[in-house]
């Protein structure tokens, strides 16, 4: 694990990740394009919950003049207390259950 991310890494993974969605907009801009909000809005509260679940734990977790620096999110402020135990049983099981959907 890295110490410290570079804005280079974070642009780098958005990159690597932006390729498979616009490629899942594109398809529902040509079959239903009433579906892009739906799914957008999916997409977001998956990443709500996972900065929740996941992201507190994280030692990134505004360490960096208050902001979150990860190859996920910029300059996010923390909006959660961090919590720098292990995951409990039941934030794994949450993990696991927005893999499976």
């Amino acid at each position: 694990m890295k110490n410290q991310h570079t804005y280079l890494d974070f642009l780098y993974f958005k990159l690597f990740t932006a390729v498979p969605l616009c490629l899942v907009l594109v398809g529902f801009w040509k079959t239903n394009p009433f579906m892009i909000l739906p799914y957008t809005l999916w997409i977001g509260i998956h990443i709500a919950i996972v900065y929740r679940i996941l992201c507190t734990h994280c030692p990134h977790y505004g360490a960096y003049n208050g902001k979150t620096q990860c190859l996920c999110l910029w300059a996010i402020p923390p909006f959660y207390q961090a919590r720098p135990t292990p995951q409990s049983i039941v934030e794994k099981l949450g993990v696991k259950i927005l893999l499976v959907i």
